[in-house]
C-alpha cells in the first residue's frame, strides 16, 4: 500500500510540475511561477477590473482535490496558490510522507516549524506544507507563496485605487439587490414602481403590492427613473461614475 501511494503522489507532484511548465531539473527559484501558469490555464477573475479575490478549482491532479487561487489586483497575477489533499491512504504518518515526496520533486528541503507544519524558504517563494484538521486527520495543504507579489498585493490594497475599486464593487452588489427588488415589485404589480420609496412602503394605490421588498435604508447615491410601464433605469452614482448591477 505505502509503495503504491507513493508512486500515485509522485505521479500528482510531476503531473502538476509539466501543468505548471516546471520541470525536475531547475532551480527551485523557479517554483514561484507555478501560479501564474496555474492561473492562466484553469481559473479566470471574477472581476476583470481587478479586486484580490480567491477561486476554486476542483480536481486539479488525481491527488489535490482543490486549489485556492489568490490574485493580484488589476494585474491577475497569481501570489497564492494552495492545494488541498484530503484523505490520504496508507499508515505512514501523512506530512512525513508528503515531505519526503515533495522535496524529492521540487529538490528543496523543509525545516519543521512544529508537529504539524513544515516550511520552506526560497529566494522567490515561501513553501508551506501543515496538516489540514478541517479536511480530515489525515489531509495536508501544500501553499505556494511569491514573496514579492505577497508584499505588492499588501501595498496594493492599501492605494487609493484599491479603495475604489472596492467601493465600486460594493455599489454593483448592492445596486443589484435594489433591481432584485424592483423586478419583485413588477412581478406582483405590474409596472415599475414610481419612486424607489414604493419597495419600503405601501403606495396605497395598488392592491398587488406585496412588500417590503427592500429591508433597512436604501444605498446612498440611488438614481431611479421608471422610463415606461414595467421598465426602469437605476444606478448609485460613486465618485462621478454611475455603477449599475452590470459591475459584477
Amino acid at each position: 500500500m505505502k509503495r503504491k501511494f507513493n508512486k500515485i503522489f509522485a505521479a500528482s507532484l510531476l503531473a502538476l510540475i509539466t501543468v505548471c511548465g516546471c520541470s525536475k531539473p531547475q532551480v527551485p527559484e523557479r517554483i514561484n511561477k507555478v501560479g501564474s501558469v496555474v492561473m492562466g490555464s484553469v481559473v479566470t477573475p471574477r472581476n476583470g477590473e481587478g479586486e484580490l479575490c480567491r477561486v476554486e478549482q476542483a480536481e486539479l491532479s488525481r491527488l489535490f482535490v482543490s486549489a485556492s487561487v489568490e490574485v493580484l489586483p488589476f494585474e491577475h497575477r497569481v501570489f497564492r496558490v494552495v492545494m488541498t489533499a484530503e484523505d490520504i491512504p496508507g499508515s505512514e504518518d501523512v506530512l512525513s510522507v508528503a515531505q519526503r515526496d515533495i522535496e524529492a520533486a521540487f529538490n528543496i528541503s523543509f525545516t519543521q516549524v512544529d508537529a504539524d507544519r513544515l516550511k520552506c524558504e526560497l529566494p522567490g517563494t515561501v513553501v508551506t506544507l501543515q496538516r489540514a484538521f478541517t479536511h480530515g486527520v489525515r489531509a495536508v495543504t501544500v501553499e505556494f507563496v511569491d514573496r514579492e507579489l505577497a508584499v505588492t498585493a499588501e501595498e496594493l490594497k492599501r492605494s487609493d485605487r484599491y479603495a475604489t475599486v472596492r467601493k465600486e464593487r460594493a455599489a454593483g452588489e448592492q445596486a443589484a439587490m435594489v433591481c432584485r427588488a424592483i423586478d419583485e415589485f413588477i412581478m406582483d404589480t405590474g409596472d415599475a414602481p414610481p419612486v424607489l420609496e414604493a419597495l419600503l412602503h405601501d403606495p396605497g394605490n395598488n392592491t398587488r403590492w406585496r412588500g417590503p421588498y427592500f429591508t433597512g435604508v436604501l444605498p446612498p447615491g440611488c438614481c431611479y427613473r421608471r422610463i415606461a410601464p414595467g421598465k426602469y433605469e437605476f444606478f448609485i452614482s460613486v465618485n462621478g461614475k454611475n455603477i449599475t448591477e452590470d459591475v459584477l
